[in-house]
């Protein structure tokens, strides 16, 4: 069952265009969670043209910058950027409602090559436009605009060293998937900027893989009572409650993983050695001790192990010759 994605209501003067905006994102690949968080910038630009008294067909580049900058004001981290209202704006004027811009060509030798690699993104590398410029876009133009100076970007002189200390800078600042995702967008211009000529040597190698250091602390193991409890649970009166017993012993009690139990036959158990193969990782085989299996005295007419019966503990241990 998939999982249920909240899609907000658009009000105020956008209105009427948020359902075509909503099959306009679908059609550009974006996934259902992307275009609901879309639409609920949309709802927030509408709103915010609203109180303001403008409509739909007010709404220029310049609206849409003070709507971003009064989010910023206001504290707020979403679509608080100037590229972020970008994505309507293009939707309302390929509609024809919002006015198109005065045409105008990347100014500056960092816009320029942003321009040539979103290109490179869409047409040889076929990545879609929400890829492009929400993923992508954004990571290149954060690494390369400290790089502006009056002699253009220094490509040419881009070294190891500083992409290094790009992600000692920037991934501390994020969560475990941000920081892949910078990586991995990182990766993508450097490969693109030696393609192009811009770098002598491929840099990519300097970019680390993000170490996932999750739940990389030694399994805590279960309490005593909880052990008993769950081998309490199997219905011994049955054959399939004696296997699942017997399983979850191995398991307990010698630890098993679970295909190593899956794998054992009745070959592989020596019962008057009281050992117990075991076919591990690599053809790997070790003999461990068979455990003091506990049963219950109704349980010997369907298993009749051999050993010594006291207080209802069977010690497998002690096979009889």
């Amino acid at each position: 069952m998939g999982r249920t994605v909240w899609v907000p209501v658009v009000s105020g003067p956008l209105a009427p265009y948020a359902a075509g905006f909503e099959s306009w994102l679908a059609s550009r690949a974006y996934s259902a969670s992307a275009s609901a968080d879309r639409l609920y910038q949309f709802d927030q630009l509408s709103r915010w043209l609203g109180r303001e008294g403008v409509d739909a067909g007010g709404l220029t580049g310049e609206q849409a910058m003070r709507f971003a900058a009064g989010r910023r004001a206001a504290g707020l981290k979403s679509w608080s950027s100037p590229q972020s209202v970008a994505l309507p704006l293009e939707y309302l004027r390929q509609l024809g409602v919002a006015p198109m811009p005065a045409p105008a060509s990347p100014q500056g030798p960092l816009e320029e090559l942003l321009a040539d690699y979103c290109r490179y993104l869409a047409v040889e590398r076929g990545l879609s436009d929400h890829t492009v410029f929400d993923a992508y876009r954004p990571t290149a133009r954060l690494f390369l605009s400290g790089r502006e100076n009056p002699d253009g970007l220094g490509l040419d002189r881009l070294s190891a060293a500083e992409v290094s200390s790009f992600l000692a800078r920037e991934c501390p600042k994020r969560s475990m998937p941000g920081a892949r995702d910078l990586v991995g967008a990182l990766r993508s211009l450097l490969r693109y900027l030696h393609l192009a000529g811009l770098t002598a040597v491929p840099l990519v190698w300097a970019v680390p893989s993000v170490a996932d250091l999750r739940d990389r602390t030694l399994p805590r193991g279960l309490d005593l009572a909880a052990v008993r409890r769950l081998l309490a649970s199997c219905d011994r009166r049955t054959l399939t409650g004696l296997r699942d017993f017997a399983i979850l012993l191995l398991l307990s009690r010698l630890g098993l993983r679970a295909g190593e139990v899956a794998a054992i036959t009745l070959d592989d158990l020596d019962w008057r050695g009281g050992l117990l193969l075991v076919h591990g990782k690599g053809s790997r085989e070790d003999a461990l001790p068979l455990p003091v299996v506990i049963f219950s005295f109704q349980d010997r007419h369907v298993v009749d192990l051999g050993g010594h019966v006291e207080d209802g503990v069977v010690d497998v241990t002690a096979v009889a010759a």
